[in-house]
């Protein structure tokens, strides 16, 4: 409650600032996790890439092995067959080319890119091999001799070597399958984290992009709803008008104005009441030199002091005048009697004379 009085403190500006800032952290946030997630994909891409060209490498030096195996079979079969159209030589001749395509820096060069298990069969192939060229050489020497029997019993050795190599390369094969095949999954796993990261990221941002905005909105509605309400009541001419917000902001530096008007026209509005009631001697100061309502109230006050004190002049001259008009009527009545007095004695007079 402490820290949201404190926001309702902070500048509407600030306060819409804020609220930016925490989007814009949150969108960098989504941007970052998500700029993350794809270099860790493309590094994984790479990686399934580099196995897949290793795979393809690795089967490749199973073909040359494999088609170094048929021509030695056929070098076997042709010398035992007499070869008089010379095929064992070219297939000797063959076999010669191909171990000579057999790079030593590709093999190296894909030898590095194994794991150590699969190093050690990569180089548990080497014994066999060379004794399967070996032994190669040196049946081709023994028929190119003349020595069937010779060649015949190497040649029958031979298969044992070749088996041998079948079934190691055979499972550094399968190795590597497997190695290619797991990683391929891991990357399509993390790609798909990744998205499900990036779609719950979004709808945090937008859960969070709406809370603050609201937030925001609700901090700034209900105090102008507060106070439209205020001035539509003063507008009406109902001053008892109560303003509840109270803040360090923009809309609290209002709500005290507001509260001002309202504190200025009750006192205005209870000065007029006493006047109504025929209390004059209220006394009205403007607030300020532009203060016309103030001005004009103390101005119409003054007037109407002067006025009820000429009234009052008025009714005492009023007043006089008619106790004076009382006198005179007095004497006038006192003199008329003494005339009539005089007439009777007069009259009285004759009476006694005639």
């Amino acid at each position: 409650m402490l820290s949201l009085r404190r926001c309702s403190d902070w500048p509407i500006a600030g306060r819409l600032a804020a609220g930016f800032g925490v989007i814009c952290a949150v969108l960098a946030a989504v941007v970052v996790i998500g700029w993350v997630s794809l270099e860790k994909a493309r590094d994984g891409s790479k990686e399934v890439a580099q196995l897949a060209q290793l795979n393809d490498g690795f089967r490749t030096f199973q073909t040359q092995v494999a088609s170094m195996q048929n021509l030695a079979t056929q070098v076997a079969a042709y010398a035992q067959s007499g070869d008089e159209s010379g095929a064992g030589r070219q297939a000797h001749e063959m076999f010669t080319q191909v171990l000579a395509d057999t790079s030593d820096a590709e093999i190296a060069a894909m030898r590095r890119q194994l794991t150590p298990s699969e190093q050690q069969l990569m180089d548990a192939i080497g014994e066999p091999i060379e004794k399967f060229m070996a032994n190669e050489a040196e049946m081709f020497e023994a028929y190119q001799a003349g020595d069937l029997d010779k060649g015949n019993q190497i040649a029958l050795s031979n298969p044992q070597y070749a088996q041998e190599t079948n079934e190691i390369t055979g499972r550094l094969a399968a190795s590597i399958n497997a190695r290619q095949k797991a990683k391929t999954q891991e990357v399509q796993d993390e790609t798909a984290a990744a998205r499900r990261l990036m779609l719950i990221l979004g709808i945090a941002a937008l859960v969070v992009a709406a809370a603050v905005g609201f937030v925001i909105a609700r901090s700034i509605r209900r105090p102008a709803r507060q106070m439209v309400a205020a001035a539509h009541g003063l507008a009406e001419g109902d001053v008892e008008q109560e303003i509840e917000l109270r803040s360090r902001d923009e809309l609290g530096q209002m709500a005290d104005a507001f509260r001002g008007v309202i504190a200025y026209q009750r006192g205005l509005a209870g000065a007029a009441q006493r006047v109504a009631d025929g209390d004059l001697t209220v006394e009205v100061e403007p607030k300020s030199e532009r203060d016309t309502l103030g001005r004009a109230f103390a101005t119409m006050l003054a007037s109407v002091r002067e006025v009820v004190g000429r009234m009052s002049q008025t009714a005492a001259h009023l007043a006089e005048a008619s106790q004076q008009m009382a006198s005179t009527s007095e004497e006038a009545g006192r003199a008329v009697g003494e005339i009539a007095h005089a007439v009777g004695e007069v009259a009285s007079g004759a009476e006694r004379q005639g």
